[in-house]
């Protein structure tokens, strides 16, 4: 969810453009190819400001969803208090 170029990359089609699968595969396009990771760099100097933090407020969320997940999945609870 980052505002990606390449291929379906988003441009300025908003935050909430790209599944979240096709972010991963995004994400694993730019790690296994310098190319794409060139795309996806010229893509972000191509983009506005607003369209960057737009981008920036949808990873944050994600994030922040991914790792509460991984936080009861391990077995805490919402209701779990902390010393």
């Amino acid at each position: 969810m980052h505002g990606r170029g390449g291929r379906g990359g988003r441009g300025g089609r908003g935050a909430d453009a790209l599944p979240q699968e096709s972010s991963d595969v995004l994400d694993a396009a730019c790690a296994a190819s310098p190319a794409e990771a060139a795309r996806f760099s010229a893509n972000l100097r191509r983009m506005s400001h607003d369209e960057k933090l737009n981008d920036f407020g949808a990873c944050l969320h994600h994030n922040l969803c991914a790792l509460l997940r991984c936080h009861f999945s391990a077995g805490s609870s919402p209701n779990a208090r902390f010393p």
